[in-house]
């Protein structure tokens, strides 16, 4: 696991120019519209917080703190934590180096979340096992979340890049861990690629923590 761990890290800071370009090149609108969705429905958010983990870019996190939030974005790759300070700074964003599925810096701050965003990550970790990475982080993220927070998340289909480590983990694999872990899970389907790759598609899922 370590070793997957390393390679994808360095992958992300050896790209981080060619996929800061990459994932800027389409809005957090046209990218992530389930998720878009859901914040708008919330209305007012002035005062909430939320923790963009695997935040990449910081495309997403950007237009968080555009809707209001308060922003805690991390990644593991300093290269994309670099860029997306140069690219996508915003006075209600705090850019930061964390490495999952430990979290150890964000957990050690004690704070507590209205939204967690997991775009294009939780697939990133193994999904095997009682004990499996992907099962750790779960249960770092559920205590990183107020009460009835929301979180987002999402899965990847389709051939996985040279360089890079991922998991074909189906929904159901993940509506077993929120029941573990006390979650309400939404499932709301396929959708297709939003950088236009024909032969990669995503599932989209919503939990929320108990109330």
């Amino acid at each position: 696991m370590r070793q997957n761990k390393g390679q994808n890290l360095k992958t992300y800071d050896r790209e981080a120019d060619k996929l800061h370009q990459s994932y800027n090149a389409v809005t957090t609108d046209e990218i992530l519209p389930k998720f878009t969705a859901r914040i708008d429905a919330l209305g007012d958010v002035g005062g909430l917080s939320a923790l963009d983990i695997g935040c990449g870019s910081g495309r997403d996190a950007s237009w968080l703190a555009s809707q209001g939030f308060k922003v805690a974005a991390c990644d593991g790759a300093q290269g994309m934590i670099d860029a997306a300070r140069q690219d996508n700074a915003h006075a209600q964003i705090d850019y930061y180096v964390d490495t999952a599925p430990d979290l150890t810096q964000t957990r050690q701050w004690g704070q507590k979340f209205d939204v967690i965003l997991m775009n294009a990550f939780i697939f990133h970790f193994d999904y095997k096992g009682k004990n499996s990475p992907l099962n750790q982080l779960f249960t770092h993220v559920v205590g990183l979340g107020q009460s009835g927070a929301l979180i987002y998340t999402n899965l990847r289909h389709g051939p996985i890049p040279e360089g890079r480590v991922m998991y074909d983990i189906p929904p159901q694999v993940i509506e077993g861990l929120s029941a573990k872990n006390g979650l309400t899970y939404e499932y709301l389907g396929r959708s297709a690629d939003g950088l236009g790759r024909k032969d990669v598609t995503w599932s989209d899922i919503v939990l929320t923590c108990p109330v």
